[in-house]
C-alpha cells in the first residue's frame, strides 16, 4: 500500500504561537527603550556642552566689559591701527580692511574638484 504525503501550510496565526509572539514583543519593546536611552542621552550631552559654551562666553564677555574692551573699538590694538592708517571707524580703506559681510553658504555654489596627482 503506497502512502502519500501533502503538505499544507500552518494558517498564520499558527506559524508563531502564544510564547514567540512574546519573546518578539519583548525584543522590540527592549530595542525601542535602548534607543530611547541613547537618544536622551545624546541630547543630555548636547545640552551640557551647550551650557557650557554660553558659561564660558558670559564670562569672556563680563571679563572685557571691566576691561573696557567689550567693543572693538576700544581695543588699544586696534586703536593704534586706526591711528597709523589716519582713519576712523566706518570710514573708507579702515571699512574695507576691518569690516566684513555674510553670505550664506547655502547659496554658494561648490563644486568637488578632483586633484589628479
Amino acid at each position: 500500500m503506497e502512502t502519500r504525503y501533502t503538505l499544507m501550510e500552518a494558517p498564520a496565526a499558527m506559524l508563531i504561537g502564544r510564547r514567540g509572539f512574546f519573546k518578539v514583543v519583548g525584543l522590540v519593546v527592549a530595542c525601542a527603550a535602548l534607543a530611547g536611552f541613547a537618544i536622551s542621552d545624546l541630547i543630555a550631552r548636547r545640552n551640557k556642552i551647550l551650557l557650557a559654551r554660553q558659561d564660558g562666553l558670559y564670562k569672556d564677555d563680563l571679563r572685557l566689559q571691566k576691561m573696557n574692551l567689550a567693543s572693538s573699538h576700544q581695543n588699544p590694538s586696534v586703536k593704534k591701527a586706526y591711528e597709523d592708517m589716519n582713519g576712523k571707524p566706518c570710514e573708507g580703506l579702515m571699512y574695507d580692511l576691518v569690516h566684513t559681510t555674510y553670505s550664506a553658504r547655502a547659496n554658494l555654489d561648490l563644486e568637488e574638484k578632483s586633484h589628479e596627482a
